[in-house]
């Protein structure tokens, strides 16, 4: 119970510097739930969220990787060259996949009031999301794939 009340006046802080409004949150669940096949589409979000979620976590990891190589003292300038296109590559992906775990609704999403137009702003995020994740598992995957013949090249020269 403690607990609860220390942060009780940081959750005052929040409400005020988000200008959290409940009512906003409601109208936001009344008109998203006109939508037919609301619930199919929020389940493929959820999906495509938590497979961004897990290719953001294998991007980070190659962040590491690259900067261990980046900053290694025996490297060739045409290594490091390679090793820095392939890092800046894979931060353009990250910010890609970023588009994909954003959220739908208050305070900067608010669906249109016609169900018509709710069903197909839904209909387009799902689709955009797929496209991007899609996009972004194969250029991670061909990134990812380039750095063994780029170490492979470092070791050799």
């Amino acid at each position: 119970m403690k607990l609860r009340n220390a942060f009780a006046g940081l959750d005052k802080l929040f409400k005020r510097w988000f200008e959290i409004n409940i009512d906003r949150e409601s109208k936001y669940y009344s008109r998203r739930n006109k939508a037919e096949d609301i619930e199919d589409i929020l389940y493929d979000m959820n999906i495509i969220d938590t497979k961004s979620n897990a290719l953001l976590t294998h991007i980070s990891i190659m962040f590491v990787v690259l900067g261990f190589f980046i900053h290694a003292e025996d490297n060739h300038w045409l290594v490091v060259t390679l090793l820095v296109i392939e890092f800046l590559a894979y931060v353009l992906t990250a910010m890609l996949l970023l588009r994909c775990v954003d959220i739908m609704g208050p305070p900067f999403r608010q669906p249109p009031e016609a169900e018509e137009e709710i069903k197909q702003v839904y209909y387009f995020e799902i689709t955009l999301r797929r496209e991007i994740y899609a996009r972004a598992l194969r250029v991670a995957f061909i990134l990812t794939a380039m750095l063994i013949p780029i170490i492979l090249f470092k070791y050799l020269l």
